[in-house]
């Protein structure tokens, strides 16, 4: 099937038992993304997602249901997506512990991008920290360590906790070719995409780094307690996540009206901190390009979809 885009997409055959066969159903497949979260997973969650035909989306929204859905079996694949964050194992064992034959999807930006987006939500969310502090290359003693940052260790968990590695792409194939992106997505999936479903605004706000400079002088001033404290993410519940983030409108709105120091001091990602943190991880993002473009070989030599 050609869609307006140009690119084709093939539904996979229905492999389902007729009303008169007594073969045993067919266990159904589960596709599990483990969001590592500023790798545009809301874009994903938001847009893609629901614009995939084949297999059965469980909307992050209603991700508690997904046990009730699944068990009914009405469908031969399914999709539920989760932000991890740091908590990736957590998220993993308790997945595996329900889907032990899940197939993992991992998505990765490049370590100093990726942090940097991070580090952008924590200035915004009452962070006051330089991001030197947030991810310390050095001492290691950040609120991010190190090794959290090491995706090919990421993909060695998930290889040992289900038996067999993830699917990987990358932020930067899908800025750079999105419909490219989405077959390499689809043909994993075995499922196609309907363009006319697939939105292209974007989800999220972005502030200009200058604003969030001036937020986080803002936030050093009133000392507001560190959202990525270990102690306050225990602490947190739905209603003083939604009060944070009106109190985060309201100090953005008030870092507007806050002159800009006119030395560069408030500078958000100084260029050489986001230099040292490319360099240091250097190796391991062009391992996981190599795993990316590995799993395009095995396909193109006859690997089919699960």
């Amino acid at each position: 099937m050609d869609t307006p885009d140009g690119l084709s997409y093939h539904p996979r055959p229905d492999h389902r038992s007729s009303p008169m066969s007594t073969a045993t159903p067919r266990k159904p497949l589960v596709f599990y993304h483990a969001g590592l979260g500023k790798v545009a997973s809301t874009y994903l969650q938001k847009r893609v997602f629901p614009a995939l035909d084949g297999i059965r989306y469980i909307h992050r929204n209603r991700f508690r249901t997904h046990r009730r859905v699944i068990g009914r079996g009405e469908h031969e694949r399914y999709l539920i997506s989760r932000e991890c964050g740091k908590y990736l194992d957590r998220r993993l064992a308790e997945i595996a512990s329900i889907y032990p034959e899940a197939h993992v999807l991992l998505f990765f930006r490049r370590h100093d991008e990726w942090i940097a987006s991070h580090y952008r939500r924590y200035v915004k969310n009452g962070g006051h920290r330089p991001l030197d502090a947030y991810l310390d290359i050095d001492a290691d003693t950040g609120i991010w360590k190190r090794d959290q940052l090491v995706y090919m260790d990421m993909i060695d968990r998930v290889t040992r906790c289900f038996g067999r590695p993830p699917f990987v792409l990358t932020y930067d194939r899908m800025k750079r070719d999105p419909a490219d992106f989405n077959r390499r997505l689809c043909d994993h999936l075995g499922a196609r995409i309907d363009p006319a479903r697939l939105g292209s605004s974007p989800v999220h706000r972005s502030y200009p780094e200058a604003r969030l400079a001036k937020l986080r002088r803002l936030n050093r001033r009133l000392d507001l307690a560190d959202p990525e404290d270990a102690a306050s993410e225990i602490r947190k519940t739905r209603v003083n996540r939604r009060l944070a983030l009106y109190r985060s409108y309201l100090l953005l709105a008030m870092a507007g009206l806050i002159r800009e120091l006119a030395d560069g001091r408030e500078r958000l990602t100084p260029d050489d901190t986001l230099a040292a943190i490319r360099r240091h991880y250097a190796d391991d993002w062009q391992s996981l390009l190599a795993y990316e473009a590995s799993q395009f070989e095995a396909n193109d030599s006859g690997h089919t979809t699960p």
